[in-house]
């Protein structure tokens, strides 16, 4: 049986001008990666300057959720309602727009790769080079703390995101 997906199988796809299977997670997924990915930065750089260490709130203001929904810093209620929104508002196409357009970066693909792509490639493209969930949850909890860690998978968990999270 040929596979349905994967990023070989994408890449003769799209050279041929041929769409590819849909993203295999939601948007959700990239962005939650995005957002621990910022926490453990934050936190790194907290303790290399050996300042105070990261708070709740301000872990919560690095969600992408902040910054593309105009949310400002501190204000967040309810960081997983604001997630979910932004998952609506801003699935895979969107997403790989904002890049093509400069509003975005992803790590792993250049505007004109993005526009070249679709969604369904895109989405594995980004996600491929980002580790899973349950790896960056750990790098949080080292460095950021266990309560910070906790409350993050509250959110992932809320998201739906949880299972692939589990640690």
């Amino acid at each position: 049986e040929p596979p349905a997906y994967g990023l070989t199988l994408d890449g003769l796809q799209r050279a041929f001008g041929l769409p590819t299977a849909p993203p295999l997670v939601p948007s959700g997924a990239r962005f939650a990666a995005a957002w621990l990915e910022a926490i453990v930065r934050a936190a790194r750089l907290r303790q290399d300057d050996g300042t105070v260490a990261l708070t709740w709130s301000e872990a919560a203001a690095l969600h992408p959720a902040a910054a593309l929904l105009s949310i400002e810093p501190g204000a967040s209620e309810d960081l997983g309602a604001e997630a979910s929104a932004l998952e609506r508002v801003c699935d895979w196409e969107r997403l790989r727009w904002l890049v093509v357009e400069g509003s975005w970066h992803e790590h792993a693909v250049t505007p004109t790769d993005a526009a070249w792509l679709d969604a369904g490639s895109f989405s594995r493209w980004a996600m491929t080079f980002s580790p899973p969930l349950h790896v960056l949850l750990a790098e949080v909890r080292r460095a950021a703390g266990a309560g910070i860690a906790r409350r993050c998978r509250a959110v992932l968990q809320q998201l739906g995101l949880g299972a692939r999270a589990a640690a």
